[in-house]
């Protein structure tokens, strides 16, 4: 359960019909693929890298590579349900020259709303928290319908729960098209996190940027 508070928040419009089935075809093809990727045959290459307060990388990166779902633990069907977010219409505009519809999005004014875990574990409920408490923007391809770019933002300078706090939560990603599904192909994040134990004393605290890519049909 989070204790911290979300503050300027707006009062909650109703997503218009037009805003409302872009957000479902995409979100119905986004579980689709998420079906697909499950069984798919891909490789990632994964970069990560510890940063101090001011941004700094701390050390030399740690890189990795697997096959498979080994580590990429991202849904763009989880984070793009219809109804987590205030979604807004603006104007179009273009992604790698094909035309699309860019979407703002933003937390629920209603706090009662916001999608719970289906998970009972402690971070996946984190993790879930911190997609309710996104904003950003959202690019769907004109043509088929399907995310192809979004970037999300904190929404809230930080974001407390039963055993820390979330200071910072940048995503950015780019998805791939293969056949008629979009997988992510690459994704960049930074977490900035401080957790402690059940006795609330201070374990850690990290900042984290990560950049993975993956190819798929290797």
């Amino acid at each position: 359960m989070l204790l911290g508070t979300v503050s300027g928040q707006q009062p909650q419009r109703e997503a218009s019909p037009a805003v409302r089935s872009i957000m479902e075809r995409a979100h119905t093809l986004a579980l689709a693929s998420a079906q697909v990727l499950a069984t798919a045959k891909y490789h990632q290459h994964r970069i990560s890298t510890d940063l101090d307060e001011h941004g700094q990388a701390i050390g030399s990166p740690r890189e990795k590579s697997m096959n498979g779902n080994d580590g990429l633990d991202f849904s763009v069907s989880t984070i793009f349900d219809p109804n987590r977010y205030d979604y807004t219409l603006d104007a179009p505009e273009t992604f790698r020259g094909q035309p699309v519809a860019v979407l703002s999005f933003h937390l629920l004014a209603d706090s009662s709303l916001m999608l719970p875990s289906i998970h009972h574990d402690i971070s996946n409920g984190v993790m879930n928290s911190v997609f309710n408490h996104l904003r950003g923007k959202v690019f769907v391809d004109s043509a088929s319908g399907a995310i192809v770019h979004f970037e999300a933002h904190l929404a809230d300078p930080s974001l407390g729960f039963a055993l820390g706090r979330v200071f910072q939560a940048d995503v950015s990603c780019d998805q791939t098209q293969v056949g008629s599904s979009w997988f992510p192909g690459e994704v960049i994040t930074t977490f900035h996190y401080q957790m402690r134990n059940w006795h609330f004393l201070f374990l850690r605290t990290s900042v984290v940027h990560q950049h993975v890519v993956a190819t798929f049909g290797y």
